[in-house]
């Protein structure tokens, strides 16, 4: 076959080859991976009607602190022109394995898909983009005292406080001024968790985000990071747990 021909034909099949990994092969492996890990921690695996409590933790799981849509207006400079972008932003998703702590009623984890769809437009231009992801959720449905959903932790938050503080320091500015990518720790919930993920690194280096909502809280991570650590987040989860059994959370 001649070279002109053939390159093109082996380059996509190689393509075809790393596509059908990452999208199946992959999250299988991981799939089972975690399912032999819980099933060494007591978890058992059940279907939707076995967990009365799973639907508000899921929900958190898939609409974040955002909700499922979400329209977001903001000025963008471009050289001498400032530009009005206006960007709408939808979630989605599904649980693809479920399971529940046999040792804590209302805790679950589950294998999931995350998806979500944005549309952004300006004067000059328009985008749209669709990501999709599997990730690990673990969390639990109870009452929590916030008036909404909120984001207590975010991982690209604490990354880029990590980074900064160093760099804070050599300037001889306090690293504690480095500027926030979340929102500050007002609510004392908030504060709560993210001193109870900051004993580690974990959270950060597993990619986590962590959310609370009035009827549930939830820790979302990439399954490709959690795979390999589902023992130490079941631990990190009964320690953010603990402290949202505090005095003021009900």
């Amino acid at each position: 076959m001649n070279l002109e021909i053939a390159a093109p034909i082996a380059l996509v099949c190689v393509a075809i080859v790393a596509l059908v990994y990452k999208k199946v092969i992959e999250p299988g492996r991981a799939r089972r991976a975690i399912a032999a890990a819980l099933d060494r921690e007591g978890w058992l695996p059940i279907g939707p009607g076995g967990a009365p409590g799973w639907p508000a933790v899921m929900e958190l799981a898939i609409d974040r602190a955002a909700g499922k849509e979400r329209d977001v207006e903001y000025d963008e400079k471009a050289g001498p022109f400032s530009l009005r972008v206006r960007r709408r932003e939808q979630r989605g998703g599904k649980a693809l394995d479920l399971y529940r702590d046999a040792g804590a009623d209302g805790r679950y984890a589950a294998v999931g898909v995350h998806e979500e769809r944005t549309r952004t437009r300006t004067a000059i231009r328009a985008d749209r983009h669709h990501y999709v992801e599997h990730e690990f959720w673990i969390g639990e449905a109870r009452e929590l005292r916030v008036g909404k959903p909120i984001t207590a932790f975010r991982w690209t938050a604490e990354a880029f406080r990590q980074a900064g503080a160093p760099m804070a320091a050599a300037r001889g500015r306090d690293p504690e001024d480095v500027p926030q990518l979340a929102s500050p720790a007002a609510d004392p919930l908030v504060e709560r968790v993210r001193a109870v993920l900051a004993e580690t690194d974990l959270a950060r280096r597993i990619r986590a985000d962590v959310y609370l909502a009035p009827g549930a809280w939830v820790l979302t991570a990439p399954l490709a990071a959690a795979r390999s650590r589902v023992e130490d987040i079941l631990a990190l989860a009964r320690r953010v747990s603990a402290v949202l059994d505090g005095p003021g959370t009900a």
